[in-house]
């Protein structure tokens, strides 16, 4: 069975995430920002940046809603060690004393 079906998870809004139809990179040109010349403007316009950032704010433009799970939970499952649970997930929990309770 997958690990994260054995944890509990809570449903979280994500508003202007990026959907699975938009691209993974999208290229910006902010000349016209600083020098304001005309030129600058036309490549603005013409150059596929405006284009891009209308593409980039058409796939953001709704609302989704993933299930987000305890990551202290998901470590603990896993039965890895931190090094471990590193290498293959990307991220592991580190031990902090800190003053929030879980209240906060």
């Amino acid at each position: 069975t997958h690990l994260l079906s054995n944890l509990s998870s809570i449903p979280a809004k994500l508003p202007m995430y990026c959907g699975p139809s938009a691209r993974d990179k999208y290229t910006g040109d902010a000349n016209f920002d600083f020098t304001h010349r005309a030129r600058d403007a036309w490549q603005l316009l013409t150059g596929g940046t405006f284009g891009e950032m209308m593409d980039l704010y058409w796939n953001s433009r709704k609302e989704y809603t993933v299930d987000m799970y305890d990551a202290r939970e998901f470590e603990k499952a896993s039965g890895l060690s931190k090094q471990d649970f590193f290498a293959k997930h990307g991220f592991c929990i580190l031990d902090h004393k800190s003053a929030m309770t879980a209240q906060d």
